[in-house]
């Protein structure tokens, strides 16, 4: 995406009008204080005491006849406070104007992850997605501010060319002249701020991966005693993110003094040439050297903004192909109201194939087993064997490249995808806990479940240590449940599942990383739900498992084993 696709992109995001209002608004601020400007030519002529030939007759015409001295400065400072309404009136918008098209980015980037494919999610890296929606979020909307800096600095370029033409057009074209030879001869820089944005992108990235992956698996770590090496890897990390800020902060520098050192430059050859070729009278030289040299710092931030802008570009190309690729995996809309697929008689998986890209073979291959109604399966196997991906496809997360899922006999159609969901709960072995209290925990399964739905899905899974805490149910858990042991996660996880009544229940390793008396605790939850609702037990192996109604064994993503079970491995 080029510079100018880029900037139309960014652009679009803004709600109807709101461009349009932002380059009013800069547009009437710049012609005040283009006004204010010309009006220095009259007000110096005055200080002669008379009328002089500095001032064009247009201007003259302009005024009333023998305005004054006093008048004309009393104008002029109308004209000032009138420019600095206009432009703190630009600079609310402006900000708003960032603000929302930032934040509509990042909600529709996060909107879109949220309903893609789960076969797709699953497959990319978290940090990479975090680092789009933090950091690279964060560059878009330092580059749109730049963005608009430069607009601004456009229109005031444009307005203050126009008094500069109105007052001697042969010194302001020699002036554009010299300053499209200055803007041709720092096309390397601008091409270069591009480079470094992209790496920049690159190196932001692997930061963020570092900082989560370090962070997820610092009890390791310390087991290992590897803090010195985790830390000279971030520290490698970090070193080349902060050499290419170095890069593009020197890059940066080195156009300002450049733009600074040329602006002088042009300054003197544009008053040599007025005076020693062109006899402009001293008024309107005056006010024309008041007009360079007020744009000689435009023209600097201009290439600036720019630089910053073709920095942060990369960032928004990046934001927009991690949209797109979810755009492209996107789950089909579902309606707001879901209502649950019943499961009367049980899912049927029939001569069911994943294949996973990039994967030596496939995830699941001619899969045909039947999960019955009121029955509690278990579904074992070692690591690998394609168990996940069968419970997925009993979750609807991820659609059969191969093969067809019935529900009670009829073909699951695309469309019920989300209501067959919405009749699953799902726990897994390392349960996921919001930062919040218990009760905001529970209720995300169901928010208009009743203080007596709780108490009944805390005792059905064996949860009611939950009023012994400090504050019962507005005690809060921290951040995964840190405050909390493993079997109390668990029970928390088990209860929020049995909160959302669901027809079928899958038991993702529930309880392998439990100690005995806490195992055991689920295990007889598991027990007394038996025949009221149809459980998925899944696990490496079939041990100390009552009430189990069949077995489904799975080796290289093909069924070993179906039948009931027979006496448990020792």
């Amino acid at each position: 995406m080029n510079a100018l696709a880029t900037t139309r992109r960014l652009l679009g995001e803004a709600p109807a009008g709101h461009t349009a209002l932002l380059l009013a608004l800069m547009l009437a601020a710049r012609l005040t204080e283009g006004v204010g400007v010309l009006l220095l030519v009259p007000i110096l002529d005055s200080l002669g005491g008379m009328a002089s030939p500095a001032t064009p007759g247009w201007i003259a015409a302009l005024l009333p006849q023998e305005t004054g001295f006093g008048p004309l400065l009393a104008l002029f400072v109308v004209l000032v406070a009138l420019r600095s309404a206009l432009v703190f009136a630009q600079q609310v918008v402006t900000v708003r104007y960032q603000i929302q098209v930032v934040d509509t980015l990042r909600e529709r980037c996060f909107d879109l992850l949220l309903r893609a494919e789960w076969r797709w999610l699953s497959q990319q890296r978290a940090s990479d997605q975090a680092n789009v929606l933090t950091v690279g979020i964060n560059r878009v909307a330092t580059g749109l501010s730049n963005l608009l800096t430069l607009a601004a600095t456009l229109v005031t370029t444009v307005t203050y060319l126009g008094v500069a033409l109105l007052l001697s057009w042969r010194i302001t074209l020699l002036a554009i002249a010299l300053g499209l030879l200055a803007h041709l001869l720092m096309t390397g820089i601008r091409r270069s701020a591009g480079d470094i944005g992209h790496k920049l992108g690159v190196a932001n990235r692997a930061v963020q991966a570092s900082i989560q992956e370090g962070l997820a698996g610092v009890r390791l770590t310390k087991i290992l005693r590897n803090e010195g090496r985790h830390l000279t890897s971030f520290s490698s990390t970090v070193s080349a993110l902060r050499g290419e800020q170095v890069r593009f902060a020197r890059s940066s520098g080195a156009t300002q003094r450049v733009v600074e050192t040329g602006g002088a430059l042009v300054l003197a050859l544009l008053v040599y040439a007025g005076i020693t070729w062109w006899a402009v009278p001293v008024a309107t030289l005056l006010t024309l050297v008041l007009v360079f040299a007020r744009l000689m710092p435009q023209f600097a931030g201009a290439q600036q903004s720019l630089n910053l802008w073709l920095n942060a570009a990369p960032a928004l190309a990046d934001l927009d192909a991690v949209m797109d690729q979810a755009r492209a995996h996107a789950e089909p809309p579902h309606p707001p109201a879901v209502v649950p697929l019943p499961v009367a008689q049980g899912i049927e998986l029939r001569n069911v194939s994943v294949i996973y890209e990039g994967r030596p073979r496939a995830a699941l291959d001619g899969i045909g087993v039947t999960i019955r109604a009121r029955e509690t399966t278990a579904l074992i196997g070692q690591s690998g064997a394609g168990k996940s991906t069968l419970a997925d496809v009993l979750m609807a997360l991820v659609t059969p490249d191969k093969g067809q899922v019935l529900v009670d006999g009829q073909p699951l159609a695309e469309g019920n995808r989300h209501a067959l969901r919405a009749a699953i709960s799902y726990v897994q072995q390392d349960p996921f806990l919001f930062n919040d209290t218990v009760r905001a925990n529970l209720v995300w399964a169901r928010p208009e479940a009743s203080e007596a739905e709780i108490a009944a899905a805390l005792s059905a899974a064996a949860a009611d240590f939950v009023h012994a805490l400090p504050h019962g149910l507005e005690t809060t858990v921290g951040d995964g449940g840190v405050r909390l042991s493993g079997g109390e996660r668990q029970r928390i996880a088990l209860a929020r599942a049995l909160l959302g009544q669901p027809s079928v229940l899958i038991l993702d390793e529930a309880t392998s990383a439990l100690d005995p008396e806490n195992e055991a605790l689920v295990r007889a939850a598991i027990r007394r739900l038996h025949g009221s609702l149809t459980i998925v037990l899944i696990g490496h192996r079939l041990s100390q498992l009552d009430e189990v109604d069949q077995v489904i064994e799975l080796a290289n993503g093909k069924v070993v084993r179906s039948g009931p079970p027979v006496t448990p491995e020792a």
